[in-house]
């Protein structure tokens, strides 16, 4: 959702993808918003994933009620998931290879 609302935002219309079947690269500058769409879903998932693994770490306490510092795995894998993140969209050298762009300020909340 976020992607396309970052299309939208630069000028196209839903109606330009949706069963295009792969029409679409006579519009402008094209790839390089389809790969800054695909790295803003590419963090959502990330995100999403992350809060589910603090979400489901235990049956039953909360995340208020079982401290995080308890499992040692969490300490070590948060971060070197958000390093990994950094890496793939950050670095020019990865990024040309993935074909990942750096993400706009407006969408990092």
């Amino acid at each position: 959702m976020v992607a396309f609302i970052n299309l939208t935002r630069r000028g196209y219309k839903f109606e330009d993808f949706a069963l295009s079947f792969g029409t679409y690269e006579s519009l402008p500058n094209i790839d390089k918003y389809l790969n800054i769409s695909s790295s803003i879903y590419f963090v959502d998932l990330i995100l999403m994933q992350l809060f589910n693994l603090l979400a489901l770490r235990t049956r039953h306490p909360s995340l208020f009620q079982h401290s995080i510092i308890k499992n040692k795995k969490y300490i070590l894998v948060i971060p070197f998931v958000l390093l990994v993140n950094f890496i793939i969209n950050y670095i020019p050298q990865i990024q040309n290879a993935m074909r990942t762009e750096q993400i706009p300020v407006e969408y990092i909340s």
